[in-house]
């Protein structure tokens, strides 16, 4: 065996049986892995590695991974293991061996430098055996210093182009920092082109909203105008027919005096000359008693009865006189009737088989959605220009009163969610939400504003046939919960409870709070000038000017509200008495300029729900409590 076999043979028994890593000592061991040499119980050795690997984490005792001993685990584990100072002692004389170089063919040192191969080499190389025959050499000290000065040489060139490629990575940095200035210059930019192209189309849309907005405040001055153009053409009208009913009667009652008189005084002229001779015939029988009896009597009695006949053309001018009072006071009377009812009458009354809750027009205005106070029995009324009739009656299953109408959907607010129905009262969609729902609203770019128990309110986007999913804005009313929404025509949101709120439109920013009720308001409606009202629990309708810090008009209702619509230029509010035992119903009429009473509707209903439809025409819905029927009525002009 040659001394290189045996150099290899030796080799590998320095290496750990395990993992093939070569064994090293304690002052040669760096980084993580730890190879020093452990010799277990059984004669093994293993390295630091293995050892830590084998054992287990909670048995006591593990086994050599060779002869499978069983030994017991040290406390501190693989540093507990004994090293093997055997394999660390013939580690460092190999180590000493390799660091003498020597030629591994021949095993002798080297002694020269082949200049060709650019290899070391023995003198066994250099001989004829070898394989360096012919080639020239050079002494190693000898190679080792031009080797050193081609190597200064190298280093210096290769330093002056590191200087050189430094300066360019600075000037490279610098046009790649200028280049992402310019890219942060260009995202700013950009970011500020959209914010501004978003607050253009923003502008864009109030102007279009507010431009719609005015055209339909202007049609309904200008509806209101004509409204109250053809009262006062229909009452002066009417006052002049009854004008000309009685000066025409006046005119007969005159005109029949003369005859009447004159019949009167040809009468008494025709019983002058008989009550003539009974005065005489009276005094000749009463002579015989004395002269001074007789003629006393005779003229009273003559005086008396003259008086009693001149009397009777005083009787007639007093007649006349009274008659005329008396038309005065019947046109008095019609005045004040006319006065207390404005030219509006009853037009229909439709009777319905459910008790009615909510109403609400569909989108396309020729039916009337009607819901009862279950919350589980739905009518349709058609709606023409001369009539209302019923039509459909359907039960969607439903267990709960609160039910909405929201564009042509039903929208039923159950525990802590919102199921949607067609108008034909099908299921078609839910949307659990985290909080019980009180009122919803159903906003002009088909959002869905929904107010929740507490003080939450979600404006949520659709999906698909249902409005859900994460809150696209969330708002928090003040003082109680939202009973009541609205959106105003510049798309702002206003939420009312105690405190009426009014929202930027798409933003949870507040423009301003409207305070003054000590009761939630129940209704909003709005109107022309930037105004708006308000009813509330406390028996009060207030019209604010929400751009203006005046005052709002205050309307004291006597008695408990339910209501509230906006019929051309009056508020009109049904209310009824907390006297329940007598019914008492009461629908106002409101001037909106002034907030007084304009005049009274003598309905018989207990109101619970009031509309106005497209033509003009109110309608009205309860029960009536006289006839115990469930009924729609009609109002319009005369």
């Amino acid at each position: 065996m040659d001394s290189k076999e045996l150099f290899g043979r030796l080799k590998v028994q320095t290496d750990c049986p395990v993992c093939y890593c070569s064994f090293e000592s304690k002052a040669e061991h760096k980084g993580e892995e730890n190879h020093v040499p452990r010799v277990l119980r059984c004669g093994h050795t293993l390295c630091h590695q293995c050892v830590e690997n084998n054992l287990p984490l909670e048995k006591r005792k593990f086994q050599c991974p060779f002869c499978r001993m069983e030994q017991p685990t040290p406390p501190n584990r693989a540093e507990g293991i004994p090293v093997n100072y055997t394999v660390v002692d013939f580690l460092q004389t190999m180590h000493g061996v390799e660091k003498k170089p020597f030629c591994h063919l021949h095993t002798e040192p080297f002694t020269s430098f082949c200049t060709p191969c650019q290899v070391l080499v023995c003198p066994h190389c250099l001989s004829e055996e070898g394989d360096h025959v012919g080639c020239t050499h050079r002494i190693i000290s000898s190679a080792a210093n031009q080797l050193r000065e081609s190597l200064s040489a190298n280093a210096s060139s290769l330093e002056s182009m590191r200087a050189r490629l430094q300066s360019e990575a600075v000037g490279y940095q610098d046009v790649k920092e200028q280049a992402q200035r310019m890219i942060d210059d260009l995202k700013s930019l950009t970011e500020l082109c959209e914010r501004k192209c978003g607050d253009v189309a923003q502008l864009i849309q109030n102007a279009q909203g507010v431009r719609m907005e005015a055209v339909r405040m202007r049609d309904l001055d200008l509806t209101s105008m004509l409204f109250v153009s053809n009262d006062f053409k229909a009452r002066l009208e009417a006052l002049r027919d009854d004008s000309n009913v009685v000066l025409e009667q006046e005119h007969k009652m005159i005109a029949s005096l003369p005859p009447a008189l004159n019949a009167l005084g040809s009468a008494f002229n025709a019983i002058r000359p008989v009550l003539g001779q009974l005065v005489q015939s009276e005094g000749g029988r009463k002579r015989g008693r004395g002269d001074s009896e007789l003629q006393p009597v005779h003229e009273s009695k003559v005086k008396s009865q003259r008086r009693s006949f001149s009397d009777i053309n005083d009787e007639f001018d007093d007649e006349d006189e009274e008659l005329k009072s008396a038309a005065a006071d019947i046109e008095d009377e019609q005045d004040e009737h006319q006065d207390e009812d404005p030219l509006w009458e009853l037009s229909q009354v439709v009777d319905l088989n459910v008790e009615v809750c909510h109403m609400s027009t569909c989108l396309d205005a020729n039916s009337i959605q009607v819901m009862d106070s279950r919350g589980n029995e739905h009518v349709v009324v058609e709606v023409t220009p001369h009539e209302l009739r019923a039509q459909d009656h359907t039960a969607p299953e439903m267990d709960s009163i609160y039910v909405q109408f929201v564009g042509d959907h039903l929208v039923h607010r159950y525990g802590t969610g919102l199921r949607f129905f067609d108008r034909d009262g099908q299921s078609y969609g839910a949307s659990p939400r985290r909080f019980s729902p009180v009122a919803c609203l159903l906003l002009q770019n088909n959002r869905l504003a929904v107010a929740y128990m507490g003080d939450r309110i979600e404006v949520l986007e659709r999906q698909g046939p249902i409005w859900g999913g994460s809150a696209r804005i969330t708002l928090k009313q003040t003082r109680g919960k939202a009973l009541a929404l609205l959106q105003l025509g510049d798309g702002s949101l206003v939420t009312a409870s105690k405190d009426i709120i009014i929202w930027r439109a798409d933003s949870n920013e507040v423009i301003r709070v409207l305070k003054g009720h000590r009761k939630p308001a129940i209704s909003l409606v709005q109107l022309a000038s930037n105004r708006l009202a308000s009813l509330s629990h406390d028996q009060t309708i207030r019209i604010w000017n929400f751009h203006s810090e005046r005052e709002p008009i205050t309307i004291q209702l006597a008695h408990l509200p339910t209501c509230m619509v906006l019929w051309g230029n009056v508020l009109v509010s049904a209310s009824y008495s907390r006297s329940r035992s007598r019914n008492d119903s009461f629908v106002e009429a409101w001037d909106v300029n002034t907030g007084e009473l304009a005049f009274r509707l003598p309905t018989a209903l207990d109101v619970s729900s009031m509309l106005v439809l497209p033509d003009g025409r109110l309608v009205i819905g309860g029960a009536n409590i006289a006839e115990d029927k469930h009924q729609l009525q009609v109002w319009r002009r005369r």
